[in-house]
């Protein structure tokens, strides 16, 4: 007959086997995960180090989005922070938080030089509506574009709506990024009015370029 000394052994060793066995199954589940973002389409992703678990969420540092699929006239793009934070519940799954550092964005049009534009931090953090809401405009470009961006992201990832104004945008961008009407003058510097929705996979930017002088408008 076993001794009690026996018994808590087994006991002791079982919970000791458990423990090894989730460490390793997280372990293996995870590495998939991070190489599946990792190989999105359209994208390649760089994540220098991370910290957290699948069950809350993640705080990753260097981290670099690279937008290697582009549409129409749009260059390709690099998204890069020193620390970008995502976590989440489960049951049913759910983004608590999104935040970022201060941010580039790196514009690569092909055969000009490259346009980098700062992207201040910020935090997107849940409301009552389903939704994940920025706390404050997110600063964009220095200080004298006077630009700024709101955000929302629902919790569940299905969709993003978002907007984007910048009072005086370098009419050099407008160029690298689109084309400019035949009958439109685009001044050095022009109002920009942004707005995102859609699926993260497949977003729609619709807006208005106008001279700040004449008032002269088009849109996009």
């Amino acid at each position: 007959m076993p001794t009690p000394l026996k018994i808590t052994l087994r006991i002791v060793i079982a919970l000791v086997i458990i423990a090894i066995l989730l460490f390793v199954a997280h372990a293996i589940i995870e590495a998939r995960v991070f190489a599946m973002i990792a190989r999105q389409p359209g994208m390649e992703i760089t994540i220098g180090s991370r910290r957290g678990n699948l069950i809350t969420g993640y705080d990753l540092t260097r981290v670099r989005i690279r937008q290697t699929r582009t549409a129409g006239d749009t260059p390709p793009s690099v998204f890069s922070t020193p620390r970008l934070t995502v976590h989440w519940g489960l049951s049913p799954f759910a983004l608590t938080e999104i935040s970022w550092d201060q941010a580039l964005l790196t514009i690569s049009p092909p055969d000009k030089p490259e346009e980098e534009i700062d992207v201040g931090g910020g935090s997107l953090l849940p409301d009552d509506t389903g939704w994940l809401v920025s706390s404050d405009d997110i600063a964009i470009g220095p200080q004298e574009w006077n630009g700024s961006m709101s955000l929302k992201l629902r919790v569940d990832v299905k969709e993003v709506d978002g907007k984007i104004d910048i009072e005086r945008l370098p009419a050099r961008l407008i160029r690298l990024m689109g084309t400019v009407p035949d009958d439109f003058y685009l001044p050095d510097r022009a109002i920009v009015e942004i707005n995102l929705s859609g699926s993260p996979q497949n977003m729609r930017a619709t807006g208005s370029v106008s001279n700040p002088l004449t008032r002269q408008t088009f849109r996009f």
